[in-house]
């Protein structure tokens, strides 16, 4: 495709704020600067790669001037490193700029929040994640942060041609488990979508949820879009075809938040002859990539977040090479992340075909979780709990693996030996969360390194069919 004839907003059911305006649409405040933000994108992902390179070192020097004058972290370490403010921002100094680690944040918060920050950053929003490596953290994020994020889902939909005027679901974590078995319908798709777009009706359902009442819900809806997580759809697969389950308006499926695996691709479209169309984000950092529209990989959205894809040796990566996933935030001065290594490993790619100019990544290695088995065999993807893992006991790390059908072992890593009180109380988390008074057993333990493959889980179930075969079988009739 070319971008000459690329136009992705023809015939877009744009929203009037107005009533007096109507022939002619009016977006609102907040769906103007969404509108705004999208233009550019659109144009920057065709542009010369270089200029836009750039362009955002004009940003990245403006972010690393304020980070050194006003943020006791990165006054000490540019310090270092010989870093002059006099002098532009080249590639050369920002090869030196050390990363900054998610042990580094959990340890030196304070010296990461800077004395003087931007009016326009305030007020700041608490952000937690336990991101790719199970290491639980919290940062600061302002408010350009959430405006970003908005005009981006909504440019990640127009790049990928959805019609916003059909039916969109999602199999999501509801902060409460209140949506019953029935899931829950609206009229609209909601902010930020109704803040541009006149939009057709959406659908949730609570991913806790068994996944033979997840496909009871998904068959009944049929929407045209279907958000969830890659174990989510790999659960649902089976049931579907056990069903000869067609979903008629469906016109693709939708990932986010853990690895997708290419097996799982293939098998989906071997099966439903959908194709899934990935999201690659970070939660303290928001969006990371998007899929191409014409291919498998993913091209890094460089306007949003900075990223490198790192050698061993702090090189980059070229295409082929496995590297780690190394990002900037540009645009927040109220905890400015800086080189970040948020814990993931990416594979870079070739340019791509399509024309767009964004570097590609293949393939993401990040967190993986498994759905938890219940002892009477129903399943449901686990919450875990590491912002209260860390303000029960300062956990650095964890990992909580299912052994057995009634069985769990929580591994943490912590810088003191937990106490009686500390043990309980993480016991006791850890069976709320998981819905089930399992027997649960605390290792405490160095490090828990990924596996084998790269990726690392934050809830591993070992519980196999057999396991729950026999079970049914030495139940009492």
């Amino acid at each position: 495709m070319s971008n000459k004839s690329h136009n992705p907003y023809k015939l877009l059911p744009f929203k009037s704020s107005s009533t007096w305006s109507q022939s002619l649409a009016l977006p609102s405040d907040k769906g103007a600067r969404y509108l705004s933000f999208m233009y550019q994108w659109e144009r920057s992902q065709w542009a010369d790669p270089d200029a836009a390179r750039r362009r955002m070192f004009g940003q990245l020097d403006f972010l690393l001037h304020a980070a050194f004058k006003h943020t006791p972290h990165y006054t000490r370490t540019l310090g270092k490193i010989g870093y002059d403010p006099s002098r532009n921002l080249d590639e050369d100094i920002w090869a030196k700029v050390p990363l900054l680690l998610r042990r580094d944040i959990q340890t030196n918060a304070k010296d990461l929040t800077p004395e003087i920050t931007p009016r326009n950053q305030q007020p700041a929003r608490k952000v937690n994640s336990s991101g790719s490596t199970g290491t639980p953290i919290e940062i600061l994020n302002p408010p350009i942060r959430g405006m970003l994020w908005s005009a981006a889902t909504l440019h990640e939909h127009v790049l990928h041609n959805r019609g916003f005027d059909k039916k969109a679901a999602a199999i999501r974590v509801m902060k409460k488990t209140a949506l019953g078995d029935q899931g829950s319908t609206m009229e609209t798709w909601g902010t930020p979508f109704t803040e541009v777009f006149e939009t057709g009706p959406a659908t949730l359902f609570d991913i806790h949820q068994d996944p033979e009442l997840q496909a009871d819900w998904l068959i009944r809806e049929n929407p045209s879009y279907l958000l969830l997580f890659p174990s989510s759809l790999e659960a649902l697969l089976p049931i579907l075809k056990d069903r000869r389950a067609d979903l008629p308006a469906l016109e693709h499926f939708r990932t986010i938040s853990e690895q997708l695996p290419a097996a799982l691709r293939e098998e989906v479209f071997n099966q439903t002859g959908r194709r899934i169309v990935d999201i690659y984000s970070a939660q303290e950092i928001g969006y990371i990539a998007f899929q191409c529209p014409e291919h498998d990989h993913y091209h890094l959205q460089q306007d949003l977040c900075f990223t490198e894809i790192l050698r061993d040796d702090g090189t980059p990566c070229k295409p082929g090479e496995i590297g780690r996933v190394v990002v900037t935030d540009p645009y927040n001065f109220v905890f400015p992340l800086i080189r970040y290594d948020i814990g993931d490993f990416a594979e870079m790619g070739e340019p791509c075909p399509c024309g767009r100019t964004q570097p590609v990544i293949n393939r993401i290695m990040g967190r993986v979780r498994n759905l938890i088995t219940l002892p009477d065999g129903s399943r449901h993807w686990p919450m875990t709990a590491s912002k209260k893992f860390r303000e029960i006991a300062g956990i650095n790390q964890f990992q909580l693996v299912q052994t057995s059908l009634e069985s769990i072992e929580a591994k943490f890593v912590c810088d003191h030996c937990l106490t009686q009180e500390e043990r309980s109380l993480l016991i006791g988390t850890i069976q709320d969360r998981l819905t089930y008074s399992f027997d649960v057993t605390i290792s405490q333990v160095d490090e828990i390194a990924r596996g084998a493959n790269g990726k690392f889980e934050e809830f591993k179930s070992n519980v196999t069919p057999e396991m729950v075969t026999t079970r049914e079988s030495t139940e009492p009739v």
